[in-house]
């Protein structure tokens, strides 16, 4: 098959162009530097403000997203939204434009947990119905429904909602490993809520599986099926890298420090890989001491 990144220069970009490579399909990048050389892309296309050259290609994902890990003042809720729902709807309108034979036959956006909001200890599978409750959650709802506005155009479409995503060059993880080696780790707020991981690996095995399969379902969780409580998480990542965990940050402080996406961070979402597992999708690293174990060796 012939697949386009968009988003390619991005972290799950070049895991993904790597997986494909690895089953022989060819990779067209896009990037708003097109002369930016990643390894595992054949051609590389200019995009600006989701118009491209979409066309002769078997099917397209979008992995394009301004950061949400910053302050949700207005001009980056702007950014957040604009590169993720006015982007998708603009290469919608580019894929709809082009001659049905030379058209992609499948479209798969990378979105986010966050569509299911604060659910406690709440088990969260593909079915389990949205609980927008705040900024984040409003922008994926959005950004899946310019997503599937694809479907139109006779084209499958499937959104694969990501959860924290952990890979050794991964921000997540970098910045964590950074606080454990001071000394400093420890538990967000009370420790109680519910982290969905992923290992960047088996998210780059899900997205490739769910661009090959034209059936696969039109939600996918991107999150490990064990999810772990955030105390418990905690005391594992600081004993993969023998490190102390006794410094606990209080919810308070995060909200100052972040502001609304600090209170983000305490959120508790039990997220479940239900549709993928069901389907015969089989990750590599199902629990958290198999991924923290990869992460932290040479």
């Amino acid at each position: 098959m012939r697949i386009g990144i968009i988003g390619v220069t991005g972290l799950i970009g070049k895991a993904l162009a790597a997986e494909l490579a690895s089953r022989d399909h060819e990779v067209v990048g896009y990037s708003r530097s097109p002369e930016a050389a990643v390894q595992h892309v054949g051609e590389m296309r200019q995009i600006n403000d989701g118009v491209a050259d979409f066309s002769h290609l078997d099917a397209l994902v979008n992995l394009a997203g301004f950061p949400v890990n910053c302050r949700w003042n207005d001009e980056n809720r702007r950014k957040i939204r604009d590169s993720r729902i006015a982007l998708t709807e603009s290469v919608v309108r580019q894929l709809a434009a082009i001659e049905p034979a030379q058209r992609p036959r499948r479209f798969v956006v990378g979105t986010a947990v966050g569509i299911y909001g604060e659910r406690g200890d709440e088990e969260l599978p593909e079915t389990a119905a949205p609980g927008i409750d705040d900024f984040l959650g409003e922008v994926v709802e959005e950004w899946e429904r310019a997503a599937f506005d694809a479907a139109v155009i006779d084209m499958s479409v499937t959104c694969v909602r990501t959860g924290i995503v952990l890979g050794k060059d991964s921000e997540a993880f970098s910045q964590m490993r950074k606080v454990f080696a001071l000394g400093l780790g420890g538990k967000l707020g009370s420790g109680e809520q519910w982290m969905p991981w992923v290992h960047l690996k088996d998210l780059a095995k899900l997205f490739a599986w769910a661009l090959e399969n034209a059936d696969a379902p039109p939600i996918l969780n991107g999150t490990a099926p064990s999810p772990e409580r955030n105390v418990v998480f905690t005391r594992k990542l600081a004993k993969a890298l023998n490190r102390p965990a006794f410094f606990a940050v209080p919810g308070f402080a995060l909200e100052l420090a972040l502001g609304p996406f600090g209170k983000w961070l305490l959120k508790s979402s039990k997220v479940i890989p239900s549709a993928s597992r069901e389907a015969g999708f089989k990750f590599d690293f199902p629990d958290l001491d198999s991924a923290l174990a990869d992460l932290v060796s040479d």
